[in-house]
């Protein structure tokens, strides 16, 4: 377009290009620029790999993690869900992971629910208590 002189239209073509760009790296929004930076890199690796996902997410801007917790624990988890499905996708054909990440009641809830191969035994119970200086939500 530029070589036969049609600038306005390449202008125009390129603002477009870069909308749609933004709008495909930015499809979930907790306003958090860190969850919201790994949630869109993990929900286009799902989607690369045809893994479904179903996600409830709420406005995360005073979550009380710091930068680097937040990175590995959503990384972390994500990276194991997103594993797992593969394999289940593989012999079934179809697989979902269901993310929650929210604030309620003053509380971080974030769960993760995918398919497994097998089942897998249960030990004792862990739980993780977060201590924030302020409440999220």
């Amino acid at each position: 377009m530029i070589k036969n002189g049609h600038t306005d239209e390449a202008l125009s073509f390129t603002q477009k290009l870069t909308e749609s760009i933004a709008v495909e790296m930015s499809a979930i929004n907790t306003n958090h620029p860190v969850v919201n930076a790994v949630l869109n890199q993990k929900y286009r690796s799902m989607q690369e790999k045809h893994i479904a996902v179903i996600l409830k997410v709420g406005d995360l801007q005073e979550i009380c993690l710091e930068e680097e917790e937040i990175v590995i624990l959503l990384s972390n988890l994500l990276d194991n869900a997103i594993r797992e499905s593969e394999k289940v996708l593989k012999n079934t054909g179809k697989a979902v992971i269901h993310l929650k990440l929210e604030c309620e009641e003053h509380k971080l809830i974030f769960a993760v629910r995918n398919p497994v191969t097998k089942e897998q035994k249960r030990g004792s119970s862990r739980y993780w208590i977060v201590k924030c200086k302020s409440s999220c939500g």
